[in-house]
């Protein structure tokens, strides 16, 4: 595709690369993408990895070396964008003179092309148009938290796959290449005077606001069929003086047949301040969102035109997904020996991993995944057609990949294909070492297995609900992912009311009232009880075959004491989907509590190994070996909690490191924790009571009035449990031993299970000798062993 809206003409001119040719004894020539002022695009296939690519020859020959390195800086700093709405950045190189760039190759036709067929024709249907401006929205948002602006935001850079993935590409080329190209530079500006914002051409500061700016332009094109100002045939002087002296013409709502609220929104992307635009573009993708939602009535019922056909997924946008919908029970599946690259004395670590990718997937509950045997045939296929090897095996579904073995790495690229249409659903990398190769193969496996899991999940159910629906899905899971569980709720919810009986919102939706239900609340906030308790009935009834919901119900026993209950949830869950992260660790901490240690920390370490993202397992790690007097392990788990959470203030940790600095006699430990505190939001009275632990002079009644607004805002069992169980701390750190002993025996006459702690806790050491201790320890001590009389 070109990289110039305004001069294609130097597209016939010669390439640097033949098509057939070998560039640097890896990359394949196999077709011309595009040629702009920077360099030719071509699609290559990557010899070292057979995946395609795009492949960029960039001309440096007029460049300066400081240039140069600055080009370098900044493709390091996109690769840094990993955003699904942006082609990724691989690798930069040099061979024979000649400096490159490859990035992902996305299968699909560049947003210009669709621009320039429906020009003077009928429109791009308005949903279709307002969907593919939100997901660049998100793409620039990803990249912009990233730290990287794009600068040369255009259709000719965006690209629309197959499937209806809307792609940005050339991130960070466009602002660090000196080329004297007018659509690259013009007189000392960057970027492509057509789409570049004002302050681009004044020389004023470019930020997120320049991208939005561009973003506006583009989406003005989307709806009306045109830019605001006409920019053919006008020289970069011209289209400069045009923006800049020239007010932009209002949308008409009425004029143009568009939704009042779009129309503003287009207005506001255009304003020539940047302080009145949009403050971000995730703001920016939200208000697409929101406008999506009403946009049914203002979809075109005209035939649209177009070879990758918007208007064929449009047709049925307003309705239903397109995605193939699967049926829940006993799905046909296969996985096919994964292609090695590397050296042959390791095609066992490639037959042994389909092995165990095959064995977890078939322990999954309503997969029907065929054995090893009938794949084996397709070993050392490299051209495999997903739609022929499906007719052959009977199956809906195929996991395909490839192991690339460099020295003592691996790396591992996964992929699941849909047999009817052909297309890829989801595509993974897996990175290693082959150092303990029996422990890397289960590892691997299992991650890759779940990444599965996750993404068959979706396909499996989302024919239940409609394309608003699964929108506010999307959202609900992105805030559950943040820990935004309140906010997660609301979303599912809504997604609720478009699709009643879409049960990945069902068991959503419990599982978020739940972890509001744990949340301290504010006084006028509303009682989460009732709300976790509908929300999980619900579940239950209608989506029970779902391991989130068995989640759900295992939480909500554990908040009534059930703690039998809720093992035998958690293990259900873990029957229906072995690789369930959450599940391994919800139950490692009922086992580390409950007198199981070493089960309960080899199933924590399998859940991070799950998700790596999972901090939490950390904590509740870090926990289990400072009450072993471990400390030094202790800091190396709290370590790794922030460096995977990246915020110093996480209330719940905090706690537990001014808890431990109490344990160790530390006061510079709680010192530190609590002046981190300061910077926690939210969280008062919790905040208020922890700040016992530096004060010098306490005494019980001073302690029990601080107590008192923690029984309030504590709406869950559970929280208050936990919360009792630091009172005791406090009262035994300040040698309160009566209150202590009093804080115990109600904290036992509770749901407490935490027999780890019993016997564990250093700071209570002074009491163990005391009956009342005694009495509550025997108490906590039968309870705990009563959960596994399972």
């Amino acid at each position: 595709m070109p990289d110039t809206e305004l001069d294609d003409s130097t597209i016939d001119q010669p390439s640097p690369v033949a098509v057939g040719e070998c560039f640097a004894d890896r990359y394949v020539v196999e077709g011309l993408l595009g040629r702009g002022g920077m360099g030719v695009v071509y699609r290559v296939l990557d010899r070292s990895l057979e995946e395609r690519v795009a492949f960029k020859l960039i001309d440096t020959s007029t460049a300066s070396p400081r240039l140069i390195s600055r080009f370098r800086r900044e493709v390091r700093l996109a690769r840094r964008v990993t955003h699904r709405n942006v082609a990724q950045t691989y690798d930069l190189g040099e061979e024979d003179g000649l400096r490159y760039l490859t990035m992902e190759y996305i299968d699909g036709r560049s947003l210009h092309a669709f621009l320039s067929e429906h020009r003077g024709a009928e429109r791009l249907p308005l949903i279709w148009s307002v969907d593919v401006a939100r997901q660049i929205a998100l793409g620039l948002a990803g990249a912009h938290a990233a730290g990287v602006v794009h600068r040369d935001l255009k259709p000719s850079n965006i690209v629309i796959e197959r499937g209806g993935r809307a792609v940005i590409t050339d991130f960070g080329i466009a602002r660090s290449i000196e080329d004297p190209d007018a659509t690259t530079q013009t007189l000392g500006w960057l970027g492509t005077p057509a789409y570049m914002a004002p302050e681009q051409f004044e020389g004023g500061p470019v930020g997120p606001h320049t991208d939005i700016y561009a973003l506006g332009l583009i989406l003005h094109e989307l709806v009306t069929g045109r830019q605001p100002i006409d920019c053919r045939g006008l020289k970069p002087m011209q289209v400069a003086m045009a923006r800049l002296r020239t007010p932009t013409p209002l949308v008409d709502p009425l004029d143009e047949g568009l939704p009042a609220a779009l129309a503003a929104l287009v207005q506001r992307c255009l304003a020539r301040e940047p302080e009145l635009r949009p403050r971000s573009a995730d703001e920016l993708a939200e208000g697409l969102a929101e406008i999506a939602t009403r946009l049914p009535s203002f979809v075109p019922t005209a035939p649209v035109r177009g070879r990758v056909g918007p208007g064929e997924r449009t047709a049925t946008a307003t309705t239903t997904t397109t995605t193939t919908t699967i049926p829940p029970s006993g799905q046909p599946l296969a996985v096919l020996p994964f292609i090695l690259r590397g050296p042959e004395e390791h095609a066992h670590v490639a037959e042994a991993l389909g092995d165990e990718l095959i064995d977890l997937l078939s322990m999954n509950s309503g997969l029907k995944v065929s054995s090893s045997g009938t794949t084996a045939r397709f070993a050392g296929t490299r051209e495999r057609d997903p739609q022929a090897i499906g007719a052959e095996l009977g199956v809906e579904i195929i996991v395909d990949g490839t192991i690339q073995i460099l020295g003592d790495k691996l790396r591992i690229v996964a992929r699941l294909l849909d047999v009817g249409s052909g297309f890829q659903h989801w595509q993974e990398h897996f990175e290693g070492s082959l150092g303990d190769i029996f422990e890397l193969q289960d590892q691997v496996a299992k991650r890759v297995a779940e990444a599965l899991r996750l993404e068959l999940e979706q396909v499996v159910y989302r024919g239940e609900a409609g394309p608003e629906a699964i929108d506010a899905y999307l959202r609900a899971r992105q805030s559950a992912r943040a820990w935004v569980w309140k906010q997660a709720y609301v979303h599912y919810q809504r997604c609720l009311e478009l699709a009643p009986h879409f049960k990945l919102a069902l068991a959503g939706r419990a599982m978020a009232s739940l972890k509001s239900w744990f949340l301290p609340r504010a006084p006028d906030e509303a009682n989460w009880e009732p709300l976790a308790e509908a929300a999980v009935a619900a579940a239950q009834v209608h989506a029970a075959e779902l391991p989130e919901t068995q989640l759900a119900l295992g939480i909500m026993a554990i908040q009534r004491s059930r703690y039998q209950d809720a093992a035998r949830a958690f293990k259900e869950a873990l029957r229906i989907a072995p690789t369930y992260a959450d599940a391994h660790k919800q139950l490692g901490e009922l086992e580390l509590e409950t007198g199981r240690a070493d089960k309960g920390i080899r199933r924590l370490e399998l859940a991070r190994s799950l998700d790596p993202s999972f901090a939490f397992a950390l904590s509740a790690m870090a926990r289990h070996h400072a009450l072993r007097d471990d400390i030094a392990r202790f800091d190396d788990y709290i370590a790794r909690f922030y460096a995977v959470e990246d915020r110093p203030s996480d209330l719940p940790v905090l706690f537990l490191e001014i808890c431990v600095g109490a344990w160790t006699g530390s006061p510079e430990r709680i010192a530190d924790a609590t002046a981190r505190l300061r910077r926690a939001r939210g969280g008062g009275p919790f905040i208020d009571f922890m700040r016992l632990f530096s004060e010098t002079e306490v005494d019980a009644p001073s302690l029990l009035a601080r107590l008192d607004p923690i029984r309030e805002h504590a709406p869950s069992p559970r929280l208050q449990t936990s919360m009792m169980q630091v009172a005791v701390e406090a009262a035994a750190f300040h040698e309160l031993d009566e209150a202590a002993l009093a804080l115990i025996e109600q904290t036992t006459a509770g749901p407490l299970v935490d027999i780890d702690w019993f016997d564990r806790c250093p700071i209570l050491d002074r009491l163990r000798e005391e009956p009342v201790f005694e009495d509550c320890l025997q108490r906590v001590r039968e309870r705990a062993q009563e959960i596994w009389q399972v």
